[in-house]
């Protein structure tokens, strides 16, 4: 690799000089170091013309797309998308950024040429020098034997960021996409051969009472993040609740899991490191943005509509703004459809809260919505866009959406969710479908049921209920025709890991609250810290669920799993069936 040329610059100065150092994709690494620019000669742009006049630029690296998502105001003129999603298909999907690409700000801007890796396209500049891409001067004996290239980033009016957190995220969340990439010829082997196998084995019998039964107990789907076992509850990617509790990264010492640790466990099977989850964090909250008209479509309703309603309708406003969809459309090849599932989903995932506590905020606090804090991870962040700033509110929306983000494939929400996107319908359209079913009150809505309930015993008995009140309270639900919404499970037959982990976060953090000591249950500790509105509960719980539910759409698509599409029956067919079996 001969001298390349570079964009011109300050002849001489102090700035910021970015070193790369090279490796696999697990243990490639960034530093900055302080020190002097060489001037650099003129160049021409891709087409051979001489560079623009200088503009008023500012200095920015123009690769990481977790960066560029957070600059709403550079543009690419060559297309309506973002410069951040442009750089981020570069990267993720294109061998090299084939034509000119244009970094804009104030409509000004300035040509790049092709580049062939990451590490070779730098856009920079200062006041009175434009701004383009570059590649880097650097001898092959050099970047053989030290296998490092100095990249200059220009000085700038202003710092847009710091450089060092910036590249660290995104060489974390390529981190996550390349062990993805890793994973899924794997696991697609591994799929191969099971069918080749062990296609023809048996699982077990159906009865008709399953049939019946809304196919209860009917072993019929692949869900890979998750397994529910009736007598210790929920793994995520074989690690029970406590387990995660121990191992998964926290936002303060002794402090609950972070949710996107339990997102990479979920999409990877591996247990992230601290940093891992950092970057995650920050990359969830760069894709955050919701597009104004998402915002609109919402106010479109009537405010006093449910809040599920409401939550779901702003999911499907987001629709058009797929990336899987518009790839579909374009030709994608199958064997590509898992990566911009990626990106929906981790879009998706982040966008959730903003609009979770939009619909929040306008039903019941008058339309005054708050603004993210950048500094938080992405469960608190939920709670503080939604009002709520104690540290132990916090800790608990950690703990409530980390232990709900998955719970196996069958129940309704997750297996809508897996049906719906089975049809190779977007994660928009599948997480919306899901969505619907969890705002059942057999699923989701029974959070909001729950409380109700217990509000009403406390209503007629008082707080300091007793035993025999609260029995006679229970008959007399039962013998109106009503059911004591919140008892029982479909599948567990042991007390459920999600409640003993809230009931020792309660007798830790709110022991004399006096719900909890009528009944620990999740809405409990919520209206402890002050959110009591039960009817936005189940919102709550869809937030938490896009992890999960994202997870395995993701994972659906690399193992390329097919339409979902079992036989029904007639209760005629099986009368049928049933005298011919006796016979």
């Amino acid at each position: 690799m001969g001298a390349m040329c570079m964009c011109p610059g300050p002849a001489s100065g102090n700035g910021m000089v970015l070193q790369y150092i090279f490796g696999s994709p697990l243990t490639n690494r960034w530093r900055t170091t302080t020190g002097p620019i060489p001037p650099a000669p003129t160049c021409q742009d891709s087409r051979g013309s001489p560079p623009p006049s200088p503009r008023n630029t500012r200095a920015v690296v123009a690769s990481p797309g977790s960066f560029l998502r957070s600059l709403p105001h550079l543009r690419l003129r060559s297309a309506p998308r973002s410069a951040a999603d442009s750089f981020a298909a570069w990267w993720d999907g294109a061998e090299y950024c084939a034509g000119a690409v244009v970094a804009e700000r104030s409509g000004h801007g300035v040509l790049s040429g092709p580049h062939r890796s990451l590490e070779t396209a730098i856009t920079h500049g200062a006041g009175g020098h434009h701004a383009g891409g570059c590649e880097v001067a650097a001898d092959a004996e050099r970047v053989r034997s030290r296998k490092t290239v100095r990249l200059p980033v220009m000085p700038c009016g202003r710092v847009l960021c710091t450089l060092d957190s910036m590249l660290i995220v995104f060489l974390q969340m390529q981190d996550l996409k390349s062990q993805l990439q890793e994973l899924i010829p794997e696991q697609q082997d591994r799929l191969k051969k099971l069918k080749s196998e062990h296609g023809k084995t048996q699982l077990g019998n159906i009865t008709v009472d399953m049939v019946l039964g809304g196919m209860r107990g009917m072993t019929g789907m692949l869900w890979e993040t998750s397994l529910l076992d009736p007598e210790e509850g929920i793994r995520f990617r074989g690690l029970s609740i406590p387990e995660c509790q121990k191992v998964l990264p926290t936002a303060v010492k002794g402090g609950e899991p972070l949710p996107e640790g339990l997102l990479w466990l979920l999409l990877t099977g591996k247990v992230p490191t601290k940093e891992q989850v950092d970057a995650l964090s920050k990359e969830l909250l760069a894709r955050s943005t919701v597009p104004a008209h998402v915002y609109k479509t919402i106010d479109a309703l009537p405010v006093d509509a449910h809040p599920m309603t409401q939550f779901t309708t702003g999911v499907m406003a987001l629709q058009v703004e797929s990336e899987f969809q518009k790839a579909y459309d374009n030709g994608l090849p199958k064997s590509k459809f898992w990566e911009p599932t990626y990106e929906d989903c981790l879009n998706l995932i982040a966008r959730l809260p903003p609009v979770a506590s939009y619909v929040y905020r306008r039903i019941f606090k008058s339309g005054k919505s708050i603004e993210a804090d950048n500094s938080l991870d992405y469960a608190a962040n939920f709670s503080h866009m939604l009002g709520f700033d104690d540290p132990k509110m916090l800790e608990l929306m950690r703990l409530y959406v980390t232990i709900h983000t998955d719970h196996e494939g069958g129940n309704v929400s997750a297996h809508t969710g897996h049906l719906v996107g089975s049809a190779l319908s977007d994660p928009y359209l599948s997480f919306a479908a899901a969505l619907n079913g969890l705002a059942g009150p057999l699923h989701g809505l029974a959070n909001q049921e729950v409380l109700l309930w217990i509000k009403s015993v406390i209503e007629e008995t008082g707080s300091g209920v007793t035993t025999d009140q609260l029995k006679d309270y229970v008959w007399k639900t039962l013998k109106s025709g009503k059911v004591v919404p919140g008892f029982g499970h479909g599948v567990l037959r042991k007390t459920d890991p999600r409640y003993s982990c809230q009931r020792e976060f309660a007798l830790k953090h709110l022991p004399k609250d006096p719900l909890f000591q009528l009944v620990s249950k999740f809405g409990v500790l919520l209206n402890h810290f002050g959110l009591s509105e039960a009817r936005y509960y189940t919102v709550l719980f869809g937030v938490s669920r896009s992890m999960g539910i994202g997870s395995q759409l993701i994972w659906d698509r690399a193992l390329g799993l097919p339409l979902e599409r079992p036989k029904s029956v007639t209760m005629e067919w099986l009368e049928n069936y049933c005298k011919n079996k006796a016979a």
